[in-house]
């Protein structure tokens, strides 16, 4: 009996794997740690940032994934964001426990590094620019444990000069996992909270343009399964959210992850739960009114068309891969002009990003509203 279900899960993972369609076109892993974000260019390069062997690096490659560029920090930590400006490079990460932001040449020498304390002990930290051309920074604590009463919210200019800083404190602990910026200039928050209950709750928050709170939304709060919300994204006034969830399996609970459509007044819209055993990481968007949703056991992609329920596809970057049980772990992912997806990692606790031909679908119109 035990010999025909390994057989059965055999044969299901082989058909699994038949929606996969063509091939990397480069794939590249290298010393230990993780790869944490990953940026398309204009000019036809990527920029991968991330944590090697410690410390924090930032690389350029081209179409072939060879590196063009080749920074690494002094300091020791990780850079865990980066944005692209006519001046530079921007990565934000963390060192110490601190958040740590520096400016890296289009040469990639280093043009400045800043620290900026912060309550929380940082492990997590994101750059963005806002409506002016400087830059929003976020520090927080890990999401999985929501164990910091406070996040650190600053603003940056060109120079590395911090023209503003604040201690967000809600009142309970929390994590600000990522955010996005409206046309109005105010900041939306992809938070996870704990109120002192067992379980933390998915929730986003928006700010005004200075970081004054808004309003805030819980996504998901029944206390007897655990949320956590991950990413966050804006697409014509609306807010997409992703992170995970619980479901109860027999006796146990499973993580899922999800998908939440939110306004920018904070009304939530549809809420879609998609790969069992996963949790969303990251969203894009493509010109065919299409979200591409990053799991991140196995590198799962889920396109979800934004006019229609039924408008799902699943995309596997692996022929063969087990979300239960994997060492292929995705952290963001980009995607380019052609439909191909720029994504990274870590594979086998090293760091990894790869070019992955997308699907076929990722080059044509959605379909229309049913």
């Amino acid at each position: 009996m035990n010999r025909a279900i390994y057989i059965l899960l055999a044969l299901m993972l082989i058909s699994c794997s038949k929606n996969e369609n063509g091939n990397f076109i480069f794939e590249k892993s290298w010393q230990s740690g993780s790869a944490y974000d990953a940026l398309v260019l204009s000019d036809t390069s990527f920029l991968v940032a991330g944590q090697a062997d410690g410390m924090p690096f930032l690389i350029m490659t081209d179409r072939s994934g060879s590196r063009i560029i080749e920074y690494e920090s002094g300091k020791a930590g990780a850079f865990t964001s980066v944005v692209d400006d006519t001046s530079g490079y921007y990565a934000a990460g963390f060192s110490g426990g601190d958040i740590l932001v520096e400016r890296i040449s289009k040469n990639g020498i280093n043009d400045w590094s800043v620290i900026i304390g912060t309550e929380a002990d940082a492990s997590r930290s994101i750059i963005k620019k806002d409506n002016t051309g400087s830059f929003i920074v976020t520090g927080s604590c890990d999401p999985d444990s929501v164990d910091a009463s406070s996040f650190k919210m600053a603003f940056i200019d060109r120079n590395g000069n911090i023209t503003d800083e604040k201690e967000v404190s809600p009142g309970y602990n929390v994590a600000a996992s990522d955010f996005c910026t409206g046309s109005s200039g105010n900041i939306y928050l992809a938070l996870s909270k704990n109120t002192g209950s067992a379980k933390t709750m998915a929730s986003v928050t928006g700010l005004t343009p200075d970081g004054n709170i808004l309003w805030e939304e819980e996504l998901y709060n029944n206390s007897k399964f655990a949320a956590a919300s991950m990413a966050i994204d804006i697409y014509q006034d609306n807010l997409y959210v992703t992170g995970k969830t619980e479901l109860s399996i027999e006796d146990n609970t499973l993580e899922n992850s999800f998908l939440v459509k939110v306004d920018t007044y904070g009304n939530t819209g549809t809420k879609t739960y998609l790969e069992n055993s996963n949790i969303g990481v990251d969203i894009v968007f493509d010109d065919f009114e299409r979200v591409h949703l990053l799991n991140k056991n196995c590198f799962l992609v889920d396109i979800i068309g934004m006019l229609s329920d039924d408008d799902l596809t699943l995309f596997r970057t692996f022929e063969v891969c087990d979300p239960y049980q994997t060492g292929a772990l995705a952290a963001a992912f980009d995607l380019t002009d052609d439909g191909n997806y720029l994504m990274c990692g870590s594979l086998s606790g090293k760091v990894y990003y790869s070019l992955r031909k997308g699907d076929e679908s990722n080059n044509e119109p959605a379909p229309e509203s049913r």
